[in-house]
């Protein structure tokens, strides 16, 4: 029998917390998974845990996964569904643990899967079913099948990757992959500090190698391009419009340099940490290779194997490991903005870097082709693109009152006078003067000179009606024509300077008034009926054109090469330098 002393102190025990009871059927008060993201992989599928992803349980509240996938969230009030909703939201942070000594500090970078809004994050849904116990409901592994997640997966990679080899986080400080809503196909590409890839990037890229290598290519683009322009979007525009950054290519095409150090480089870090810093067999891409004697700065792949070389060379000669000769590679870059455009350049710098000799410097021109002042040429056939004009472009409706849109954030409108360009008003252009931006530009003007051929030179001596021309004997040219060796080429006119096989009248540039607008706030996208360029809303081109602005361009006829404005056949023109500020003219 039971005292009633024993009884008080029973009672007593469980007022003060040393004896607990538990009611009968208590629910758990914990709910554990591991998200996991389940891919395509060529006629197979690949699993992936998805790390950093915020996750917010209906009913229950929000929590984030860890580095291996895993997530706990307490549920002190206690669980009481075995079946639960689960909302991922593509934005978080990805965080490099500290490990001594290769990495000193923890490292921390935002990361966020976007729509074409810009600002708004994707999400994906999923409902899952989980096995309770006393204390909590285990989902075990909760599988997500989507190309966000995969987005996800691959952005943490890279940026946890980055972490490891800069010891810091990436120069934007952040990365965001654009993957856009309806249907918008293409290749992928790095607009300045953010990556896009097509709406149907999962289905379009069906080997997980493949799409990895993809988002290490255009991330080390948003590296150099922050790296080059660091302050502001500004010197990249100039630099995207004038090197013909956006443009298709196949790797081992002959361009201008400044285009292939930036193809080049992206290229050159997809191999060193993807590739195991494999060199590209150039014979595979376009179905030929261009020498490599004289041409190397004029060549994307050719670029990428020479950096290669240099990270081998730095590890060989200055006893660096291979992550401490890559974050040489970085630094470079970091040190040296808006200055380095060419493998040349980039040479030149690590060479002063690390005590290596001087760099030679490369030809005027690639091999075979001739050197034409601010281009080098091979022939000259041309014909201009069909073309026609889609309107001013607008700022998206979305914007605040008294603000405007431009690339990418809405801005304060400028004063009369002034037109928004990013966080700078500039003064207008004034009339007969075309508006660069920065400056105000009166075109150049430059057409292809008439000619004829005057026969096969004969030896020395020449008889009458011949002229002497490098050592043989040609005929002489008609009136108003001027002899180069077997061709006639026509004078030009007064007022323009002859450059070989064209004449030229020379540009007239100013640099306009500008002041600070402060920053911009994020937008809203286009509506229907237009399309997004370079922070302005223009009217959809028709069937067979695509935009550029307020201009939509046609195809070139079968046979010409693109070249911007401009369709060419049998012939190649690349440019050779300038300066984004357009006030001095430097070469490399």
């Amino acid at each position: 029998m039971v005292s009633r002393t024993t009884i008080k102190i029973f009672f007593l025990l469980c007022a003060i917390g040393v004896i607990v009871v538990s009611p009968a059927n208590a629910a758990p008060n914990q709910i554990k998974g591991t998200l996991i993201c389940t891919v395509v992989n060529n006629s197979s599928t690949v699993s992936n845990p998805i790390p950093f992803v915020s996750l917010s349980i209906k009913k229950y509240g929000n929590t984030t996964t860890l580095a291996d996938g895993t997530f706990t969230l307490n549920v002190p009030s206690g669980v009481h569904d075995s079946t639960v909703h689960l909302t991922l939201s593509y934005s978080g942070t990805v965080e490099t643990k500290a490990n001594p000594p290769d990495v000193p500090t923890s490292i921390s970078t935002p990361l966020k899967v976007i729509t074409d809004n810009l600002n708004k994050t994707r999400t994906d849904e999923v409902n899952a079913t989980g096995t309770a116990s006393a204390t909590e409901l285990n989902l075990g592994n909760v599988t997500v099948k989507t190309s966000d997640c995969e987005l996800w997966r691959i952005g943490v990679k890279v940026l946890d990757d980055y972490h490891k080899v800069d010891l810091r986080s990436p120069p934007a400080k952040k990365l965001h992959i654009m993957r856009p809503g309806g249907v918008v196909v293409g290749t992928a590409y790095a607009f300045y500090d953010y990556i896009r890839v097509r709406s149907d990037y999962l289905s379009n890229q069906g080997d997980a190698f493949i799409r990895e290598n993809t988002i290490f290519h255009e991330f080390a683009h948003t590296v150099r391009h922050v790296f080059d322009s660091p302050d502001n979007i500004n010197h990249w525009n100039c630099d995207d419009f004038r090197w013909a950054y956006a443009r298709n290519h196949c790797g081992n095409e002959i361009y201008n340099m400044h285009y292939a150090f930036n193809e080049g480089w992206s290229d050159y870090w997809a191999s060193a940490r993807h590739r195991g810093s494999a060199l590209y067999n150039l014979v595979d891409y376009c179905g030929f290779a261009p020498l490599l004697t004289g041409n190397e700065d004029w060549v994307e792949l050719y670029v990428a194997n020479a950096l290669i070389n240099l990270e081998n060379q730095l590890i060989s000669t200055k006893h660096m490991t291979k992550v401490q000769a890559e974050r040489q590679m970085l630094d470079v870059l970091r040190k040296n903005p808006r200055t380095i455009h060419s493998l040349y350049a980039f040479k030149a710098k690590l060479a002063a870097a690390v005590g290596w000799p001087p760099v030679p410097e490369p030809a005027k021109c690639p091999k075979d082709y001739t050197h034409d002042g601010l281009t080098c040429r091979k022939d000259v056939v041309v014909q201009a693109k069909p073309s026609y004009g889609r309107g001013v472009g607008t700022p998206p409706k979305s914007c605040k009152e008294n603000e405007d849109y431009d690339a990418g954030l809405c801005y304060a409108e400028c004063k009369s006078g002034y037109k928004g360009v990013g966080p700078v008003c500039w003064g207008k252009c004034e009339a007969g003067y075309h508006d660069d931006g920065a400056t105000c530009r009166r075109d150049a003007h430059i057409f292809g000179k008439d000619s004829y051929g005057r026969g096969v030179g004969k030896p020395l001596p020449c008889r009458d009606g011949r002229e002497r021309d490098a050592g043989l004997c040609y005929k002489k040219c008609r009136d108003g024509y001027k002899g180069v060796g077997p061709v006639c080429w026509r004078s030009c006119p007064q007022g323009y300077h002859s450059d070989g096989a064209t004449c030229r009248k020379d540009v007239h540039i100013v640099k306009k008034a500008s002041y600070g607008r402060g920053a911009g706030t994020p937008p809203k996208s286009c509506g229907l009926g237009k399309n997004y360029d370079a922070g302005l809303c223009y009217k959809t081109c028709k069937h067979d054109f695509h935009g550029v602005g307020p201009v939509c361009w046609g195809k070139c006829p079968k046979g010409f090469e693109d070249h911007g404005a401009t369709c060419y056949i049998g012939t190649n023109i690349i440019v050779r330098g300038g300066s984004c500020n357009f006030e001095a003219w430097t070469w490399y």
